[in-house]
């Protein structure tokens, strides 16, 4: 059993099925992070199942993750010490006068987000 298929063992999305689905389709998805969800499944049967999994209103990213968060927790408690380093873009989209809801950047004229991205 891979890392991830064990990691995933204990996902509870309150159906068997949908536990079976998220599986398959997180399986895939972390065998091929870097392509898109078509890439990644391999046919149109496989991510049409994946947007069905997604478009489930019931299913919350913290259920999909939960599984993940206990695991990385355990990981970390077997050592005294844990760096969690992250890099952060800025995406400064101050120019494009027609996107709302941008929020202020290192200067209040300067409109964009701040994107987090984990560190590997």
């Amino acid at each position: 059993m891979s890392a991830l298929a064990a990691e995933l063992e204990g996902i509870d999305l309150g159906d068997v099925r949908l536990n079976r689905r998220a599986r398959r389709v997180l399986a895939k998805l972390g065998d091929k992070p870097t392509v898109s969800i078509p890439a990644a499944c391999g046919g149109w049967d496989e991510t049409r199942g994946a947007y069905r999994l997604f478009d489930q209103d019931r299913v919350t990213a913290q259920q999909v993750l939960e599984p993940h968060y206990e695991a990385s927790q355990r990981r970390m408690g077997e050592y005294s010490r844990v760096l969690c380093i992250q890099d952060t873009s800025e995406l400064d989209y101050s120019s494009k006068g027609d996107i709302e809801e941008l929020g202020p950047l290192n200067y209040e004229s300067r409109q964009g987000l701040y994107l987090p991205m984990a560190s590997t």
